[in-house]
């Protein structure tokens, strides 16, 4: 079993804002999730999803921060990572 948490998120290339995020302790359910999305938003420029897979919440905002600015956005944000 892997030690990695796996997070689907939904960004707004436009707004700047993350539009949504799933946390996944299972890859592959992580995967099917992410080929859903990816599907519902193929004509969709404005939209990025993306899978990023860390081993916290810190790590994950250190890395990949960009996504993270408008996640006040978000209800119950700090609720669903600390979960």
């Amino acid at each position: 079993m892997s030690d990695l948490i796996h997070f689907l998120l939904v960004f707004n290339r436009v707004s700047g804002e993350l539009v949504s995020i799933d946390k996944f302790e299972e890859q592959d359910l992580a995967i099917s999730a992410l080929s859903l999305l990816e599907r519902s938003h193929e004509d969709d420029d404005q939209i990025e999803v993306v899978l990023i897979s860390a081993d916290s919440v810190e790590t994950l905002k250190k890395t990949h921060g960009h996504y993270f600015s408008g996640m006040e956005t978000i209800p119950d944000y700090d609720k669903l990572l600390n979960a």
